[in-house]
Parts: C-alpha cells; structure tokens; sequence
C-alpha cells in the first residue's frame, strides 16, 4: 500500500472517529448542532468559491491586477500566445487559486462557527446535558465522513489527472515524470480513490470548473483531457511520418513494414477512442487549440495559401483517427496476405479492402496532405485492383481525392 493510500484512508478514519467521539460528547442536540454549522461551511465554501477567487485575480499589483499581469506577460514577447491559449491557461490558474480558496474558506468557517457560532447558539437548547448519546455519535460519525469527503473528494480528483498526464509519452520522455516511490498510480487503483471518484467527482468538477474569458467552460478533467489527445495525436503523427518512410523505403523488410502499420494504427485506433469519449467542453477546447495552431501556421505567399486551404475545414469533427488506424491495420493484413514472405493463404476480401479504403476516406485531411509528393503505401495486385476500383468508386471524396487514393493504394501509377 502506497503512502499516498495510506495518508487519505488514515485522514478519512481519524476525521470519522473523531467526529464520532465528539458526537457521544456532545449529545444528540449540540451534535446536529454542529453538524449543520460544518454542513453550512462546506456549502457556504463551494458558493463563496468563485467570487473569492474573482476578487483575488482583480487584485491590484503594480501596473494592473493579477489578470492582467498574468494576460499581459502570455501576450508579450517574441513569441505571442493565441488568444484562445491565453485564455485557457489564466482559466488554470484561476482554477488552481479557486481550489485553494474553496479549502480555505471551508476551514476558516469551520473554525470560526465552532469557536463564535456554536457557542453563541448552544444556550438556545432545550437544558439537557448530553442526552442521547448514541444519536450524537451517529452524527458526530456522518460529520466526520462530511468533512473527510470535503477535503479528500477533490484531492483524490486532482492525483488522478496527475496521474493520466503522468501516462503520457512524447518522442519516448514522459510528459510528467513522478517517481514511483510517491505511489501515485497504486493509490489511483486502491479502494479509497475508487470510492471518493465514485462519491465525489461530482464536487472535484464543481471546484475545478470555470469560464474562460472566450465563454468556454474549463475544467482540470477537461483540460487534462485534452493534453493527452494533443499529445498523443503529435506522437502518432511523428510516428505515422517514421511508418511511412518504412513502408517507402524499398530496402524495408515487409515484416518492418507490417510492424510498422499495426504500431501506428493501434495507436491511432486508441486515439481516436479517447477522443470520442471525451466531453463535448473537451473537444471545443481542443477544436479551439487547433484554430490557434492553424492561425500560427498561416502567412504570406502561395505555400500559405495552400497550407491555410488545407488545413480550413481541419477540426476533430471530420478527423476520424479510430478509422484510420483501421486503414492501417487493414493494410498491415493485406500486407502479411499478399507477400510471400509471410506464410499466411487466405485470401483478400472485398472487406478487407473497404477497411482500408474506408478508413482513408474518412479522412479527407490525411489525403489532402499526402496529395503531393508521397508514392504509393501498398502496391496493389493486379487480381485486387477491381475491388480497390469498387471501394473507392462508392467512397465519398472529390475526383481529386479518389485519384490521390488510388495512387497510395498502388491502383495507378
């Protein structure tokens, strides 16, 4: 067991006997007293939340408050930020602060109505010194689980989006780097993560969620989200560059070729997976991120022309990764059923080709892009090339897009 499982299960079992012995102390009225105070500070704290932090980020320091210092220093030097990258990181930072403040205020009033309110409000019970102990025990224990729920819930949502983000790989380098003495990934699979994510996911989004100054909702979840699909999108892409200079180097083995397919494709295939999974909030971040990335790309000149026209319609609503890592995987199989280097005598059916043309055609971009200087990826058989012809005769492209297939497919020359 990791010490990160070992410090939240023990918080979570001193904060319940604690509440618990308290309570029998207390009895049944001063216990349900106190109850609710602590009940009112945690609800006050989640309401009082936003307008805290708000007051904070207009906080004059120097030249202008804390937003604008933060929004200026993203907006200065060589290299500008996109308004919408912009947005989303002041959005985080707000976040981090909001969370820091919902802690604060929870305890702050929790202290402050056990040492004023409680006291001015005890007299007011009916003169019965600590009677039904056993009903003050059992609130003094929902108690304690109220206040381990406020403090673990959204600790227990931030170490698992410490720990996605410390999944993710680029070019080989993890993306967050976290020793593994600190347990992280065995406290995510331990029982008490399990339950606050089931109990409590829904506070740790309610305190990690705001609006961003373009009218985007963010959240930590989301925006989480959205940095392992950017990130293993461009890890893919590099490796569907390396896939393709394999699969055209002639000096390529076709079981290099073949692993070289079926990596890119499963990668694509578990891409594009995550992408539909993910909320829609995530996928107007990421479809933001990629406005900003063609923005950054255009200029001056026919290239840019070319370029902007390109990459015009690009967003992840006509993006279809999961096809095109079916593409892949369709042509590593026609590969290992079509060379005789691989002992495999079944036969290529109209099926496995629509997979692959299919899977292409869902993805117009990727053949927009391979329209020029890129030969052909697979050389078709001579007994195969009438259903290649069928499949995308029937696919829904331009005539340009159908000749560009053709030639990747081997069809023609």
């Amino acid at each position: 067991m990791s010490y990160l499982t070992i410090g939240i299960l023990v918080y979570t079992i001193a904060a319940v006997i604690f509440g618990m012995i308290h309570g029998i102390r207390r009895g049944r009225d001063r216990a349900i007293l106190r109850f609710t105070l602590v009940l009112i500070s945690a609800v006050s704290a989640v309401f009082l939340k936003e307008t805290i932090t708000n007051l904070i980020m207009d906080i004059n320091v120097g030249e202008g408050t804390i937003k604008e210092t933060f929004t200026s220093a993203f907006s200065m030097g060589e290299t500008e930020l996109p308004e919408v990258m912009q947005n989303l990181i002041i959005a985080l930072i707000e976040i981090i602060i909001g969370l820091l403040v919902f802690y604060l205020i929870f305890n702050v009033l929790r202290f402050l109505t056990w040492l004023i309110i409680y006291p001015m409000l005890r007299p007011l019970l009916k003169r019965r010194r600590n009677k039904y102990r056993g009903v003050g025990g059992i609130f003094g224990f929902v108690q304690g689980l109220l206040i381990a729920f406020i403090v673990c819930a959204p600790l227990n949502g931030l170490l698992i989006q410490v720990n996605k983000l410390s999944q993710v790989e680029m070019n080989g380098q993890t993306l967050v780097a976290i020793p593994e003495d600190v347990g992280i990934n065995e406290y995510v699979d331990s029982m008490p993560s399990k339950v606050y994510t089931i109990a409590g996911n829904w506070l740790f989004e309610m305190v990690t969620s705001t609006t961003d100054d373009g009218g985007n909702k963010v959240s930590i979840n989301d925006t989480c989200d959205v940095v392992v699909t950017v990130v293993g999108i461009a890890d893919a892409v590099t490796e569907l560059g390396d896939s393709m200079n394999t699969m055209a180097n002639e000096e390529s083995t076709p079981q290099e070729r073949v692993d070289a397919m079926q990596n890119v494709g499963d990668k694509l295939v578990y891409i594009g997976t995550n992408i539909d999974s993910m909320s829609e909030d995530a996928k107007q971040l990421v479809n933001g991120l990629i406005d900003s990335v063609k923005d950054m790309a255009g200029g001056e000149g026919e290239d840019s022309v070319e370029l902007d026209a390109m990459l015009e319609n690009f967003n992840l609503d006509n993006l279809d990764l999961a096809g095109a890592g079916n593409a892949l995987n369709g042509i590593a199989t026609y590969i290992e059923k079509t060379d005789n280097e691989f002992d495999n005598n079944e036969q290529v059916t109209q099926d496995d080709v629509n997979k692959i043309v299919n899977g292409l055609a869902s993805n117009t971009f990727l053949i927009d892009m391979m329209e020029d200087g890129v030969g052909s990826i697979i050389d078709a058989k001579p007994a195969h090339k009438i259903m290649f012809d069928i499949a995308i005769r029937d696919a829904d492209l331009t005539l340009e897009q159908k000749n560009t297939l053709k030639t990747l497919l081997g069809v023609t020359a």
